[in-house]
């Protein structure tokens, strides 16, 4: 999955502790072509905002046993600080879809 299947929800979950259900991007991309790169995380953050605001997730969740909406990105890569910055302006206006955008540590890669 990851970035390549724009339209894909690369895996979904309750944290129970904190009633929010999680969506998850999996960021495999390296940065070699970085505008490509940016194209696709937008792509994809678009891709799962539209199954939020669809009512897709309500189907898939019917039991409403969350309360709260967050997509968290796992990247492969570290992200720089201009692409921080550029999520950061993102969860602000994501933000008044209540839902958090949460950047998890990098797993790994260059």
């Amino acid at each position: 999955m990851g970035l390549a299947k724009a339209n894909v929800i690369d895996a979904a979950g309750i944290e129970e502790q904190t009633s929010t259900i999680v969506l998850t991007i999996v960021d495999e991309m390296d940065w070699s072509d970085a505008d490509a790169h940016l194209r696709a995380l937008q792509d994809k953050i678009n891709a799962y905002i539209a199954f939020i605001e669809s009512g897709q997730m309500v189907q898939a969740y019917p039991d409403k046993t969350w309360s709260n909406v967050a997509i968290d990105i796992y990247p492969l890569y570290e992200y720089d600080s201009r692409i921080r910055e550029i999520l950061e302006k993102a969860a602000k206006s994501m933000a008044d879809l209540d839902v958090q955008l949460r950047i998890r540590p990098h797993s790994g890669g260059a």
